[in-house]
C-alpha cells in the first residue's frame, strides 16, 4: 500500500486541520498525489520544449556570430590589402620619379608615403568600423566630424549605449539634420559622361537581391541577431569577387 499521506507532504500537502488557504482548495493526500502525477508529465513536456527553443536560438546565435567573425575578418583583410597595394604603388612611383630625375614627382609621391605609414593602427569594434566605412565624410569633413563628436557625448549623457546600432543611427540622423546640405546628391545636376554611361552598364547592381544565396542566408541571420541592417550588409560585402 502506497503512503500518500507521506508522499502528498513532500510535495507540500498539510493535513486538513493545518490547512491555512480556501476551504474548498484543499485536497485529501491521495488526490493531491494522484493530481500531481497527472500535471507532472504535462509541465515536464512543457519545459523540455521550452528548453529545446532555447537550444536552438542559442545555436542560431552561435553560427551567426561564427559567420560575424569571419564577415568583419573578411572586411579587414581586405582593407589591410588595399592599404598594402597603395603603399607598393606609391613606392613605384617614387622609384619612377627617381629614375626620370623628376623632383617634383618624387616629392609628392614621397610626402603621400609618409602619411601612408604615419596612420595609426586602430583597432575598432565590427559596428564601429562599419560605421567608419558608410560615413566617409566622419575623416574627410572637419565640421562635421567636430559637430559628430559633440553629438556623440550628448547621446551618452542621454542614455545611448556607446557603439550600439541604435547609438550609431541616432548620431547619423542628428548630423545629416544639421547639416542638410553636406549630404545633398551633388551628382544629380551632372550631366552622364560617356564613362559614367559604361560604368552604369558594366557594373553590377549591388543590391540584396544581387547577393549569392549562400550570401542571402548570412545577411538574413545578421539582420535577425541585430549585427547590422540588410543595407548595412549589402554596402560592405565584397562584389569583387562576384
Amino acid at each position: 500500500m502506497r503512503d500518500y499521506e507521506q508522499e502528498a507532504r513532500k510535495g507540500g500537502w498539510v493535513p486538513q486541520e493545518e490547512w491555512k488557504g480556501e476551504d474548498d482548495a484543499w485536497k485529501p493526500a491521495q488526490q493531491f498525489v494522484e493530481d500531481g502525477e497527472k500535471t507532472l508529465p504535462i509541465f515536464k513536456a512543457r519545459v523540455e520544449k521550452e528548453l529545446g527553443e532555447l537550444k536552438d536560438e542559442l545555436k542560431q546565435a552561435k553560427r551567426a556570430n561564427t559567420e560575424a567573425g569571419d564577415f568583419f575578418r573578411n572586411y579587414k583583410e581586405r582593407q589591410e590589402k588595399e592599404t598594402a597595394d597603395l603603399r607598393d604603388k606609391l613606392v613605384e612611383k617614387r622609384q619612377q620619379a627617381v629614375d626620370d630625375s623628376d623632383g617634383q614627382a618624387f616629392t609628392a609621391a614621397d610626402k603621400e608615403l609618409r602619411e601612408l605609414d604615419a596612420q595609426p593602427t586602430q583597432t575598432f569594434p565590427p559596428e564601429t568600423k562599419q560605421w567608419l566605412t558608410d560615413n566617409p565624410w566622419y575623416e574627410t569633413n572637419e565640421k562635421l566630424s567636430i559637430y559628430a563628436d559633440g553629438v556623440a557625448d550628448r547621446l551618452v549623457q542621454q542614455g545611448y549605449v556607446g557603439g550600439s546600432k541604435a547609438y550609431w543611427d541616432e548620431l547619423t540622423t542628428r548630423v545629416k539634420d544639421a547639416h542638410p546640405d553636406e549630404f545633398e546628391n551633388k551628382q544629380r545636376s551632372r550631366p552622364a559622361s560617356v564613362e559614367d554611361t559604361s560604368e552604369t552598364i558594366d557594373s553590377k547592381p549591388k543590391t540584396y537581391a544581387a547577393l549569392p544565396k549562400d550570401a542571402k542566408s548570412a545577411c538574413d541571420d545578421f539582420a535577425k541577431q541585430g549585427i547590422m541592417t540588410k543595407e548595412e550588409y549589402v554596402a560592405a560585402y565584397d562584389w569583387e569577387t562576384e
